[in-house]
């Protein structure tokens, strides 16, 4: 499992939690995006996975 930090721009913060398969995927990256315009209520979290068998 791989947790984000806490997001958001008010008080509420909340977290994204991706939950896979150790033993079949791998995690390349992950990283908060950039929200530069402030699109946003809470900024998203990108995770590359690894497949072998995909």
């Amino acid at each position: 499992m791989i947790v984000s930090g806490r997001l958001g721009r008010s008080v509420s913060k909340e977290q994204y939690a991706f939950i896979y398969r150790k033993s079949i995927a791998t995690v390349k990256a992950s990283y908060t995006y950039v929200d530069k315009n402030d699109d946003f209520e809470r900024e998203p979290f990108v995770v590359r996975l690894h497949v072998p068998s995909a």
